[in-house]
Formats: structure tokens, C-alpha cells, sequence
């Protein structure tokens, strides 16, 4: 009878430890995603980022030369900033990819 009791009492202990190593790893599955979301919500946030300060850059440039030109020097849609950032856009997106707002007849296809 001892040794049932002491067995059941191994079987016991044994299976604690089962449900906590399964709550231990569950716990760290969990803490892996949630780091992996973070690490994913930071390189969208810097990818945004770089991305805004391209178009700012891009577009104080645009500025800085629609300033300097006289309307003598140019027509008048030289430097439309439609023109331009279709232009921008154009050189910062893939090949691959097609631009995302048609922005003349022979961007939209």
C-alpha cells in the first residue's frame, strides 16, 4: 500500500512537471511572437520613416528650383509638382512593382 502511495505520488509529481514545462514553453512560443511583431513593427515604422524623409528631401528640392527659375526660363508645367513626384515616385519604386496611382495615360497602362 505504501508503495502504491508512493508511486502514485512519483506519477503525480511527474505530471506537474509536464504541465509546467508545457506552460513554460508556451510562454516562450508566446514571447518569441510577440518580439517578432515588435521587431516587424519597428522596421515598418523605420522603412516609413526613410521613406517620408526621401519625399521631403524630394520635395523641398522641387521647391528650392521652381524658387530659382524664372517663368521665362521654362513652361509653365517644367516643374509641376505632379510631374515631379510622379517622377520620384517612379525612381524609388522596384521595376517589379507597378506605381501605385496612375499619374499620366502611360502609367496607367
Amino acid at each position: 500500500v505504501a508503495a502504491r502511495a508512493e508511486v502514485a505520488a512519483m506519477a503525480e509529481e511527474a505530471a506537474r512537471a509536464e504541465v509546467a514545462a508545457r506552460a513554460e514553453e508556451a510562454a516562450r512560443a508566446e514571447e518569441a511572437a510577440r518580439l517578432e511583431a515588435l521587431a516587424r513593427t519597428r522596421a515598418e515604422a523605420a522603412e516609413a520613416a526613410e521613406a517620408t524623409s526621401l519625399m521631403r528631401g524630394a520635395l523641398q528640392t522641387w521647391a528650392h528650383r521652381c524658387r530659382r527659375r524664372g517663368p521665362s526660363e521654362a513652361s509653365p508645367t517644367a516643374y509641376s509638382a505632379t510631374s515631379y513626384s510622379a517622377a520620384v515616385t517612379r525612381t524609388n519604386t522596384p521595376a517589379s512593382a507597378p506605381p501605385l496611382i496612375p499619374t499620366s495615360p502611360t502609367d496607367a497602362g
